[in-house]
């Protein structure tokens, strides 16, 4: 019984990590974000891309709550390996939000 409950596992696990290679290969935000943003992968779960002629293009959510403004839903934590940096409350907010301040 516990050879086959590993054995379970190990598929999951196969399975889980080939997902998300596939995912990260077919990701649309790698056309604009690199791929050592942290979190680049969560753009396209919760956004979508559009052309903006003062900017170019440009990453949007799809969803958002009534009043949402940057930098509004989070907070500032330390990081004791880049200082003080944004850590909002939006699935998606690591990769469009996260910077240092210090």
């Amino acid at each position: 019984m516990q050879t086959c409950r590993a054995q379970i596992v190990t598929t999951i696990s196969i399975a889980g990590a080939a997902s998300a290679i596939i995912r990260e290969e077919h990701a649309v935000a790698r056309r604009y974000v690199s791929d050592d943003v942290i979190g680049y992968e969560d753009l396209d779960d919760y956004g979508g891309w559009r052309q903006v002629p003062e900017y170019g293009t440009v990453w949007f959510p799809h969803v958002t709550v009534v009043g949402w403004a940057p930098y509004r839903y989070g907070h500032w934590a330390m990081d004791f390996a880049v200082g003080w940096t944004w850590v909002d409350d939006a699935p998606w907010g690591f990769a469009p939000f996260h910077m240092a301040a210090g």
